[in-house]
């Protein structure tokens, strides 16, 4: 069948992002896989750091799995030719980024972000459960609180078929909004947390 295409957005830095926690998912997930899977890191990977967590993932590489990277900060227009053509993300998100006084406020400014790229092309959703979601964005968004539970739904996503119906029924939950004015009452709603 063809290939599945999960996303992961923004600059590969595993001390704001727990990639380990997606690798071993995936590991565990790949040997039950029925079509093939594409692994996109969609930001800058050329830290030290970020090498090392693409070598993860090009680990499991077989004709069942393939990681893509780039060293260097997309384009707009290629960033968003990537997303548009992905399945569904992933925002494995820290609770805490280990910067000082950075750290109130990274959550939100990344997660609005990783939001607002899931509902501009109406993409289905993952993001730990320690991360408060405004209601807009319901829909789309599978939480998980942990490994087993990342497994889990990964697992009824792709080996269950349980992603089509959410991205058929993606953009109609959407549209009644307007992506801007949804991306604009997002912004409200993280200000508001």
């Amino acid at each position: 069948g063809p290939r599945l295409r999960l996303a992961i957005p923004g600059t590969v830095n595993p001390a704001g992002r727990d990639y380990q926690l997606v690798y071993r998912a995936l590991q565990r997930l790949l040997p039950d896989l029925q079509q093939p899977l594409d692994l996109f890191l969609l930001g800058s990977a050329r830290s030290r750091a970020a090498r090392r967590v693409v070598r993860s993932f090009e680990s499991l590489s077989s004709a069942f799995f393939s990681c893509h990277s780039f060293p260097d900060i997309l384009t707009q227009p290629d960033f968003d030719r990537y997303l548009r053509s992905a399945d569904f993300l992933v925002l494995p998100l820290r609770r805490h980024y280990p910067l000082g006084l950075i750290r109130e406020r990274y959550g939100y400014s990344n997660i609005s972000g990783g939001l607002n790229d899931a509902l501009r092309f109406g993409l289905p959703l993952l993001l730990p459960a320690h991360y408060p979601v405004p209601d807009s964005v319901q829909p789309l968004l599978r939480s998980y609180r942990g490994e087993e539970d990342l497994l889990d739904i990964l697992r009824s996503w792709l080996l269950e078929r349980g992603l089509t119906p959410l991205r058929q029924n993606a953009p109609d939950q959407v549209a009644p909004y307007g992506l801007e004015a949804l991306s604009a009452q997002l912004d409200q709603e993280l200000l508001a947390i």
